[in-house]
């Protein structure tokens, strides 16, 4: 089942966003990594949205638009010139992770914590149903499948965020988005950077940055909550794209994160930072490709 087309495209910078994300509290402590397996969504009870406020988002830290060059976060939060090194070539093919989802035993993936969602292969196309109240932000973790990518990479996804009944309904007024990460899993606080689609008051397209558990985001409006989202690694410069189905890839964002490892726990994650469990998260496919330079993340 192929329901957003590959077409590659020329980049479009995004224009001064329409807002930004406001309030995203609430969530879990960070989990283990298992091996894949479904998961009860309606268990919540350790999961509440009084364990975070908006209060831990300042001001600076919820900007409200999009520049068309985006400033580069560093893991001290000041800006920086990008970095100009690779991680360098690792010996290992990022193709061969490639997935189009035609196993419903997912073989290479690593569930990072399974119990915060239901996980399932349908038609092609990977399904994962988070629980209510699950988030990532700052040190609170939702459900994340993961591959080990070493390297300068690119990954793409083909990602609907909607209503579990309605695929083509976005899902309601929440934190509800799905998309891709790269994560550090070496343990201790949380560290990563990732893009997402989905609904906090209307459709919008969210990046993050979580440096030692503390995290930055953007959420300006996005016309819907699919598409296809982009993570492109060159040593510690990340640039994280999306584009509407048939559409131009546009920079959302950029971070330097010369924190990072050269090996990350790369994929799809889901989360449901609502009292309701209104969102499932659709991956039709996740491809990965090594990356030498980020002018490839434009086509």
């Amino acid at each position: 089942m192929t329901w957003i087309p590959r077409a590659c495209a020329s980049l479009v910078l995004l224009a001064p966003a329409c807002g930004s994300s406001d309030g995203e509290g609430g969530g879990t402590d960070a989990g283990s990594s298992t091996s894949v397996t479904a998961a009860d969504t309606t268990d919540s009870s350790a999961m509440t949205t009084s364990s975070m406020t908006s209060s831990s988002m300042t001001t600076s830290s919820m900007t409200s638009s999009m520049t068309t060059t985006p400033d580069p976060s560093t893991s001290d939060g000041s800006d920086s010139t990008p970095a100009d090194t690779s991680t360098g070539d690792t010996g290992i093919d990022p193709t061969a992770l490639d997935d189009d989802f035609d196993d419903p035993a997912l073989p290479g993936w690593t569930t990072f914590r399974p119990e915060a969602a239901n996980v399932s292969v349908e038609g092609g196309v990977l399904h994962l149903d988070p629980a209510v109240n699950t988030v990532w932000l700052d040190g609170s973790t939702s459900i994340l499948l993961w591959k080990e990518v070493e390297g300068d990479f690119m990954a793409t996804a083909a990602v609907r965020s909607h209503q579990a009944g309605n695929v083509d309904a976005p899902p309601p007024s929440g934190f509800r988005f799905g998309g891709l990460m790269a994560r550090d899993g070496g343990g201790g606080p949380e560290n990563y950077v990732f893009i997402v689609l989905g609904t906090d008051t209307d459709p919008s397209v969210e990046t993050k940055s979580t440096v030692d558990s503390g995290s930055t985001y953007q959420g300006p409006s996005w016309p819907t909550a699919r598409g296809e989202v982009r993570l492109c690694r060159i040593g510690a410069r990340f640039e994280l794209y999306v584009r509407e189905t048939d559409g131009a890839w546009q920079l959302s964002n950029a971070f330097d994160r010369p924190d990072l490892p050269a090996a990350l726990q790369v994929g799809p994650i889901a989360y449901n930072n609502a009292p309701t469990a209104e969102l499932r998260a659709s991956f039709d496919f996740v491809d990965f490709e090594p990356l030498d330079d980020f002018a490839a993340c434009q086509q």
